[in-house]
């Protein structure tokens, strides 16, 4: 016992520094991630687009539970997890509340479908709910494996962070302020030509045809500072050296900018990036982490595989976005060791 507490101590300790990571680079990019959950049920991702949204991991499957501590101490308990029943009335007063203003709220498990859906039907959450098989989400979103959820503004940047029992008002409403108000689902007449350029990811038209209609002046004004918030997380991830992050926004960017001056600046510094050894060096890294990601990592053999290459990567790229997410897998990787050792 003195032995797997020292273990769990340790991984704990790991999951702070991971946690600390995910906090401070806010202008990690969430459509990629949500576009590789397994079937949302209740909402397709595009209806997320424009809105802000929280995102809740939920355990309903759990036979192991590391709840953490102060200190990074970590206790072992082998209930179906309780904080994602306490959390879900919440979660659940602040769809009904807050979907007219702008909010939509998804659950996302890394465990089966059956006892999701039962854990929805049974909590009475009618929220959309999505499957995370590979951890790619839910190592943003929990990366404590501690029942988190993640608010996300309209252009997927992180500013909140935690128990949403926690959640203050005044932090979702600024998350809320640039919001679509209605989701692109109930657009109806007029606005079905803007909805289709959004779709499409052609931002610059869809504002050129929102400013062409009197009564589309206020959602002209949000596409338009959306855009804005685009370019600026875009230009903050190069600061970071986050390349995945800009090499996919900058690849949302062209087509969201064609027409655009500001598109020259994109392409600039994407063509930076192509011939930057070094920021290429993590930018394969980073690429590498992400496969790493979706390997079957409850298989031993598969499991080992992953950490010898998350150790060689947080050993090359020291200091660097890759090795934070390395690091990341490696926090997981340990977790899932520990429970694979206490199941035996």
């Amino acid at each position: 016992m003195k032995i797997q507490h020292l273990i769990l101590v340790v991984v704990g300790l790991a999951v702070g520094l991971a946690q600390a990571a995910v906090a401070q680079r806010q202008c990690l990019p969430l459509e990629p991630r949500l576009a590789a959950l397994h079937a949302p049920q209740g909402g397709a991702q595009q209806a997320f687009l424009g809105r802000a949204m929280l995102i809740k991991a939920i355990h309903p499957d759990r036979d192991l539970d590391l709840v953490s501590y102060a200190n990074w101490a970590l206790e072992v308990t082998t209930e179906v997890c309780r904080r994602c029943e306490k959390q879900a009335a919440r979660l659940e007063e602040l769809r009904a509340d807050h979907a007219d203003a702008g909010l939509d709220v998804l659950c996302i498990t890394g465990d089966r479908e059956q006892p999701a859906k039962r854990w929805m039907k049974d909590n009475r959450v009618k929220a959309a709910w999505a499957l995370d098989q590979h951890g790619d989400l839910l190592d943003v979103v929990d990366p404590r494996n501690c029942c988190e959820a993640v608010l996300a503004d309209a252009n997927g940047r992180i500013v909140w962070r935690g128990d949403v029992l926690r959640l203050e008002g005044k932090v979702l409403e600024t998350a809320l302020a640039e919001a679509f108000a209605e989701s692109m689902q109930r657009w109806q007449g007029g606005l079905d030509a803007v909805r289709q350029a959004l779709r499409r990811g052609e931002w610059t038209k869809a504002l050129e045809r929102a400013r062409a209609m009197d009564d589309a002046v206020g959602l002209a004004g949000k596409i338009e500072r959306q855009l804005a918030g685009k370019l600026e997380l875009f230009e903050r991830a190069a600061k970071e050296g986050d390349w995945l992050a800009v090499q996919l926004r900058g690849e949302e960017l062209q087509k969201a900018l064609l027409g655009d001056a500001r598109r020259k600046l994109v392409l600039e510094a994407l063509a930076g990036l192509k011939v930057d050894r070094e920021a290429q060096g993590v930018l394969k890294a980073q690429r590498q982490v992400r496969e790493t990601r979706a390997m079957q990592l409850t298989r031993t053999r598969e499991r080992a595989t992953a950490k010898a290459r998350m150790e060689a990567i947080c050993e090359a790229q020291v200091g660097t976005v890759a090795a934070q997410d390395a690091q990341m897998l490696l926090v997981r990787i340990a977790r899932l060791e520990t429970e694979a050792r206490a199941m035996r």
